[in-house]
């Protein structure tokens, strides 16, 4: 595989993970000889999986294997994050549209493939309540409390 096709197969990688997801390549003459990072949300947020490789074909069989691996843990966080937006979001404006949540940086991707399981994450997670905050003592409690000891 040559540059401009590996170029077209990580493109591709990239619409089938959507939004604003980002896969940033390197080559490098001190390493394996290329690499490449996927970033789902964002070269600004969290990277989901990495591959090393000595050839594009192979770099681009692992990436793409990473990917697999990771996947399900990125949708659950990111379901658990919808869920959250939709109980704010709900409380707030009485509704949640998609434009309010792709307002919150959730990318029309993820609205759609996770936004069903999210809706009942969302009616799980507020029929919780009551709510409250259980204050601490010992090592995880603040300093004052701390000091009582």
């Amino acid at each position: 595989m040559d540059i401009l096709e590996f170029q077209k197969e990580v493109e591709a990688l990239r619409n089938e993970i959507g939004g604003a997801a980002t896969i940033y390549t390197s080559i490098s003459t001190w390493e394996m000889g290329a690499s490449a990072s996927i970033y789902p949300l964002g070269m600004t947020r969290d990277v989901a999986a990495r591959a090393a490789a000595a050839t594009f074909d192979e770099l681009i069989i692992k990436l793409r294997s990473e990917w697999v691996k990771v996947r399900e843990e990125y949708d659950r966080k990111q379901t658990r994050l919808l869920a959250v937006a939709i109980i704010e979001l709900t409380a707030d404006q009485g509704e949640c549209a998609e434009p309010a949540l792709r307002g919150r940086g959730f990318p029309q991707a993820d609205i759609d493939r996770l936004g069903e399981k999210a809706s009942e994450e969302a009616t799980r997670l507020s029929t919780l309540g009551p709510f409250t905050i259980v204050k601490t003592a010992g090592r995880n409690a603040p300093v004052n409390l701390c000091a009582a000891e």
